[in-house]
């Protein structure tokens, strides 16, 4: 709901979602499912407005004149996020494998420092220097890419 604003549209998704679920999840070792989930689900949900844009049909594009224009500029706020969601996970598997499971276990997973203790069995400061570097190190990565791009 929280990206298609739509109930039906909503439903068709989670058939959608759980049937790549069942295909995807075979294909690859997922160690943190909850956060390959969301991704495989913002990335469906993503999909489908793609999908719905262009499936326009060209009379509905004739008569919204103004008013798909400002569809369109959501649109495009949509696809820049998913850019910028998609470098951030490429970035996130650049860094050091202790950076990116506690970076991943406090953010996508929503986890306490106590929580990621427990799983990980770093100490407090440790995750706390990991969580740390890991955020400036995508962020370096982010604004490396960002300039090679303008470039």
């Amino acid at each position: 709901m929280k990206y298609l604003k739509n109930e039906e549209a909503a439903k068709d998704a989670v058939q959608q979602i759980f049937a790549k679920v069942i295909v995807e999840a075979e294909k690859y070792h997922i160690t943190h499912f909850k956060s390959w989930l969301y991704t495989v689900t913002r990335n469906q949900c993503f999909s489908q407005l793609r999908n719905k844009v262009y499936d326009l049909p060209e009379e509905a594009l004739e008569k919204t004149g103004k008013h798909f224009s400002t569809q369109d500029d959501g649109m495009e706020h949509v696809v820049e996020k998913e850019r910028l969601l998609s470098q951030i996970e490429d970035a996130l598997n650049e860094i050091q494998p202790n950076q990116r499971e506690c970076v991943s276990l406090f953010y996508l997973e929503q986890k306490s420092y106590q929580q990621i203790h427990q799983i990980t069995g770093y100490t407090l400061l440790q995750i706390k220097s990991y969580i740390q570097n890991g955020k400036r190190n995508i962020r370096l990565l982010l604004d490396k890419r960002r300039k090679k791009n303008e470039a």
